[in-house]
């Protein structure tokens, strides 16, 4: 038929042709990328929803774990300021205590310590305590370069001093201890009674927890290589 478009017709062809194909070639890809969010999802063993509508898929971060920098953050806070609770004349006083010891003996179950505490009032807040002590390990530990773990019950005394007056002390302690013949680790619970000798002043009662480090016995060599 004179004039009709031919061209135009076939150029309306030729363009639905390229755009359904081009709706494939989508279509495609993107049954492709949920494919690929499906495969990810299994390599990290997480439940997520990959339906065609769920087009927001962030993979999981790995590799970092809380836990471990809080632990150090309170182990790290527990030796450097061991709290320790007071009780005397009637009253609970809150302080901070720090203890040091040097260890004697095979795995240095024999310790000489010092001690000073700080305690939030107005009076006698510097305390100073020198001491003996010994470890009872409670498990068969051998000598060794690693540390070894054991539950420990520690009994000991000593003197007092908080700059008014003096005293002397019996106290046990209750920890587990990470030691070789070199160091001691030791985090504890201690409880302790201070007989003074100042007039009409009342004995003392404390309770305190947290981490020791100390050497355990610089002064010998344990055999550490051992034959069999």
């Amino acid at each position: 038929m004179p004039g009709f478009p031919y061209k135009l017709i076939l150029s309306l062809i030729l363009f639905t042709v390229f755009a359904s194909s081009a709706r494939s070639q989508s279509a495609f890809a993107e049954t492709e990328y949920l494919s690929s969010k499906k495969f990810s999802a299994y390599l990290y063993k997480d439940s997520v929803d990959t339906t065609p509508e769920d087009t927001n898929f962030t993979l999981p971060r790995r590799g970092y774990n809380a836990t471990i920098p809080f632990a150090l953050g309170v182990a790290s806070f527990f030796y450097l300021l061991n709290p320790i609770i007071l009780f005397e004349n009637d009253k609970i006083a809150l302080g901070i205590t720090k203890e040091v010891s040097l260890g004697f003996g095979y795995f240095g179950q024999d310790r000489i310590s010092f001690e000073y505490s700080y305690i939030f009032r107005d009076y006698s807040s510097s305390h100073f305590r020198l001491g003996y002590k010994h470890d009872f390990i409670l498990s068969d530990i051998l000598p060794s370069n690693f540390l070894q773990t054991t539950g420990v019950l520690t009994m000991g005394g000593g003197m007092f001093n908080d700059l008014d007056g003096w005293g002397i002390f019996p106290e046990i302690t209750y920890g587990y201890s990470f030691r070789n013949d070199k160091l001691l680790i030791y985090p504890h619970v201690k409880g302790r009674f201070t007989y003074t000798f100042r007039g009409q002043k009342s004995n003392i009662a404390d309770f305190s927890f947290g981490v020791m480090v100390g050497l355990a016995n610089p002064f010998s060599e344990l055999k550490i290589r051992r034959y069999w």
